[in-house]
């Protein structure tokens, strides 16, 4: 017993042995190759980097993720794997940033080391700024101008050489718009011109156009040269948007006062070419006389530094001032006595001859008005005629006028009321009565008298629309128009005949279902017209009643006049009946069947 005892201790305590070797913690290490790395490192410089596994008794994977860096080689030895990491700086806002940590995969788990950083010596992801002055952008210089601005880059160091007395910059590579100089340099108007951070910047009389921009440009402590990425552009514009103006809009018949003709901006260096001249003026303005019967035109060439634009203007001639041709002035309603007529703002030199209408007389003319009077009513017209001091064709125009009270006649004749004639119409048929009105722009219609009173009708501009829903019915409408001599107005009446299509208010009903097995639904159908007329003529009770083939009542039910109603039919037997429907004025007969 003693012996077996001892051996199971034994064999637990192995057990025990294997599982700590077994489960022990796995780990990746990363450390510099040697004291010699650095954590400030030169741009492009190549340093070992060893990552030590512990814990792994199986195969594995190990590899390594730098940032701003790359995996040049490795070396295994044992547990550990040195890589050769090569540092380059990238122009992204941690691009002077290097990172780097190992991957250890063990079948499908990662583990991962610290991370080790390091600081590249670069200037790559910096922005160089202008930071004393920077002009206004974009910065409208005229072309006529020329001088210098003084220009300072902002300070800028390089990371990773110091805290306290860090390696600064200072050669900086400047861009200026073609023929500028820097520094005394010229520029292309492409070319980067490499000086220092404070600058003299001159710009010369000229329209080119461009852009001011800078950036470090630079040897490091390292030995490699690097640029920063750009300030932001300050935009130069010399162009010149030029407009010509005219000190009138138009010219007009018999004008021959100069013209001054002007372009702005005006420019002090230009040179101008006023209506295909080959000698040119500094001035910037020109003047041109009329013909006084024609259109003027000012063309003028400008010549600035290497460019050149061309403007035209032209004034139309016209008759009257803004093109717009005067109207007879005077009354369109002549009622009594004598009426004056004028054209009034005509220029110089022009005249007017008058023409009337026969109902027209002249009584005087003083000036540019007439004086008429008139012979018979009607319509008439004035026209005067316009003769120019430019020898243009006569200008005619007219004023239209009506003379007296309006007239009004329906385009087909139509029989006045005279308290017993009526002009006959079909019944159910809708109507218009179409007017002809002169002198007048309001024309109205009302309703006089008729039956019955519920004629329904309405007004459609000068037209009057209605509709007889009943043999017999009559109606009696007025028309009505004024102007200032007074008002025109004629009655006329209508009355309703039987042309074959019927009519009237007689009831009609539909039931439903019919075969029926428990009631019966009765629905009315009366014109809409006859609903209010009716109404009242057949206010006492109706009546619904069933019969059988033998005349016998089997149900009866009180009616209201044209309302839905219904009748219970589920305790009669299958068969044919005789539905009696009587709306307090009239009978109908319908024939139902009950099936059950």
């Amino acid at each position: 017993m003693k012996t077996n005892r001892i051996s199971k201790i034994f064999i637990l305590c192995l057990f025990a042995i294997f599982n700590a070797n077994a489960y022990s913690a796995i780990t990746v290490t990363l450390t510099k190759y040697n004291s010699d790395v650095p954590d400030n490192v030169c741009n492009s410089s190549t340093y070992k980097y060893i990552a030590t596994v512990s814990g792994v008794t199986g195969s594995y994977t190990l590899t390594f993720n730098p940032t701003n860096g790359t995996v040049e080689s490795t070396s295994v030895s044992g547990s550990s794997t040195t890589a050769t990491i090569k540092w380059t700086a990238s122009t992204g806002a941690d691009g002077n940033k290097g990172l780097v940590k190992a991957d250890l995969l063990v079948g499908t788990t990662h583990y991962y080391s610290d991370q080790i950083t390091v600081t590249i010596k670069s200037i790559k992801h910096l922005t160089a700024t202008i930071a004393v002055g920077l002009p206004p952008s974009p910065w409208n210089l005229s072309p006529c101008e020329s001088g210098s601005v003084n220009l300072e880059a902002g300070n800028m160091f390089v990371p990773g050489t110091g805290d306290v007395f860090p390696e600064k910059v200072n050669s900086f590579a400047w861009q200026v718009p073609s023929g500028w100089t820097v520094n005394g340099q010229a520029s292309t108007g492409s070319n980067w011109i490499i000086t220092s951070q404070n600058v003299t910047v001159t710009y010369p009389k000229s329209n080119i156009s461009g852009s001011i921009k800078v950036k470090a440009s630079y040897l490091t402590i390292c030995g490699d040269y690097q640029e920063s990425k750009e300030s932001t552009a300050v935009t130069v514009n010399r162009n010149v948007s030029f407009a010509i103006t005219a000190d009138k809009s138009t010219v007009l018949c018999g004008d021959t006062e100069p013209v001054t003709f002007s372009v702005s901006p005006a420019l002090p260096c230009a040179l101008y070419y006023w209506n295909n001249s080959q000698t040119p003026t500094t001035s910037n303005s020109y003047q041109v006389t009329p013909d006084g019967h024609s259109n003027i035109t000012a063309t003028v060439n400008i010549v600035y530094g290497t460019s050149s634009t061309t403007l035209t203007k032209t004034l139309q001639y016209q008759l009257f001032p803004n093109g717009v041709t005067p109207k007879i002035a005077g009354s369109t309603s002549l009622c009594y006595g004598t009426y004056s007529y004028s054209v009034s703002d005509l220029r110089p030199g022009y005249s007017v001859t008058w023409t009337l209408s026969p109902k027209l007389q002249q009584v005087n003319i003083i000036g540019n008005t007439i004086t008429v009077s008139f012979v018979s009513s009607g319509s008439a017209s004035i026209k005067a005629n316009i003769s120019t001091a430019c020898g243009n064709y006569p200008v005619t125009i007219q004023q239209d006028v009506w003379i007296g009270k309006p007239t009004i006649n329906p385009q087909t004749p139509l029989a006045y009321y005279d308290g017993s004639t009526y002009n006959n119409l079909c019944n159910l048929t809708s109507t218009s009565i179409n007017i002809n009105a002169s002198g007048t722009s309001n024309v109205e219609w009302s309703w006089v008298t008729g039956s019955p009173i519920n004629i329904n009708w309405y007004q459609s501009g000068n037209n009057l629309n209605f509709y007889f829903y009943g043999v017999g019915q009559t109606a009696v409408y007025r028309v009505s128009g004024s102007n200032g001599c007074g008002t025109t107005s004629y009655d006329f009446g209508f009355k309703s005949i039987d042309c074959g299509g019927g009519g009237g208010c007689g009831a009609a009903y539909t039931v439903s279902p019919n075969p029926a097995s428990a009631k019966v639904i009765i629905v009315p159908n009366i014109p809409a017209p006859c609903v209010v007329e009716n109404t009242l003529a057949k206010a006492q009770s109706g009546s619904v009643t069933i019969y059988d083939q033998q005349g016998t009542m089997k149900k009866k039910k009180s009616y209201a006049y044209n309302t839905e109603s219904e009748i219970d039919v589920s305790d009669l037997k299958n068969g044919t009946y005789v539905m009696q429907i009587y709306d307090g004025n009239e009978t109908v007969k319908k024939t139902i069947i009950v099936k059950h």
